[in-house]
């Protein structure tokens, strides 16, 4: 099935999406915040965006983390909510401002 649209991103992550829709699956993993250790679930394909922001920007998941929890100061929001924010919020900004080209694939 081919989408309307000019860039072909869409078609791309909706082929990514039918080959392995065990990633949709969602994982528990422990992860540190704060210093702290607390348990999230996501899905695999979040995970491995988590990696790759933390890759990017030469970070821990553990700092990571600890900015999620900084983005909810008053606790209106779930950790987890929190998490999935700050890959949207990270991945949004990305495709909007690129960077020079460099290689960040995730070993």
């Amino acid at each position: 099935m081919t989408t309307r649209g000019t860039s072909g991103l869409l078609d791309q992550a909706m082929a990514r999406m039918a080959q392995t829709t065990d990633r949709a699956v969602p994982q528990l993993r422990n992860i540190v915040v704060r210093g702290r250790r607390t348990s999230i679930r996501l899905p695999g394909d979040m995970w491995d965006a988590l990696e790759e922001i933390a890759k990017r920007e030469d970070l821990t998941m553990e700092e990571l983390a600890d900015a999620a929890e900084a983005m909810r100061p008053d606790g209106t929001t779930t950790f987890t909510a929190a998490m999935r924010l700050l890959i949207l919020n990270y991945w949004r900004h990305a495709a909007l401002n690129p960077l020079p080209e460099r290689n960040f694939a995730v070993a």
